[in-house]
């Protein structure tokens, strides 16, 4: 049995946001719509759209994913192996339109997708323990190299896991 370390975690949860992106995304946008509401998100096109960090190179785009790991904290140890803790951050970045509430609104529905996906949906095994969540909702940020501000919601999530 190989072992099951932060990579595993990380990619864990990566393919649980994309298998479930797009079909929560659909979710909302038909919950939504049944209320009268005319915002609809956009969903991901291919995995052009997902980085693992705030690149220079995301810039060109007007929406996409970001993930990465945020932090690793070590617990307490335990002969050879010791519990850690890590951060992962999930976020939707799109381009601010100012458009106000609707701006706000788009990133309250995309950071509600992203934490539903994993209270919901995330299936992890018993090698992760202590599963948290915490939500980000929409603030405005800019990145290096780009005058265009950009609205960016989503979820940090926390496991233990033994390394």
């Amino acid at each position: 049995m190989s072992k099951f370390g932060v990579e595993e975690f990380f990619d864990q949860a990566i393919t649980v946001l994309k298998a479930g992106f797009n079909s929560k995304i659909d979710e909302i946008n038909e919950e939504k719509s049944a209320e009268g509401t005319e915002l609809e998100l956009e969903k991901i096109v291919d995995d052009s759209q997902y980085f693992e960090d705030f690149l220079s190179k995301v810039v060109s785009k007007e929406f996409f994913v970001v993930h990465r790991i945020q932090g690793l904290e070590p617990l307490a140890s335990v002969g050879s192996k010791t519990a850690t803790e890590v951060t992962l951050i999930f976020f939707v970045c799109y381009i601010d339109r100012q458009g106000g509430m609707r701006d706000i609104k788009k990133g309250l529905r995309y950071g509600r997708a992203i934490t539903e996906i994993f209270k919901e949906k995330y299936d992890m095994d018993s090698r992760v323990s202590s599963i948290a969540l915490k939500s980000y909702y929409p603030t405005s940020g800019q990145f290096d190299g780009s005058s265009q501000v950009y609205k960016i919601a989503g979820c940090e999530l926390k496991g233990t896991i033994n390394i």
